[in-house]
């Protein structure tokens, strides 16, 4: 059964999310975002160091981690958000500016760890 997180909402406890610095490869759809964002190209990085960047969300198939969204620092003005698959694929990329704080959380489509059984 498919699990969706988010952090404004909770993670489970014990749910790793840092793995250090990790390699990863891009798809087809996140090369393409990286060229067309609405804030400008984005240069991909060759790794991401997941024990800095922030763990917005994180989806979960049984017991296993299948998707999980970081925000990194990319610059002063912006955050890089990239969609990374088990694999450790992006997915997808898109700019944030660092003052976006999101409030538009849709907190319906999330398990909320406190009201699990």
């Amino acid at each position: 059964m498919k699990k969706l997180y988010h952090c404004e909402l909770g993670f489970p406890k014990g749910l790793k999310t840092k793995f250090g610095v990790i390699p990863v490869t891009y798809t087809q759809h996140a090369k393409k975002a990286a060229e067309d964002d609405r804030y400008g190209k984005i240069v991909l990085p060759s790794t991401i160091n997941t024990s800095t960047a922030k763990t917005i969300e994180v989806e979960v198939n049984g017991n296993v981690v299948t998707k999980i969204v970081y925000r990194i620092k990319y610059n002063n003005d912006l955050d890089m958000i990239a969609v990374l698959s088990r694999d450790c694929s992006v997915r997808t990329v898109w700019f944030n500016k660092r003052t976006d704080k999101h409030s538009t959380l849709d907190a319906s489509k999330y398990t909320i760890p406190s009201k699990e059984k």
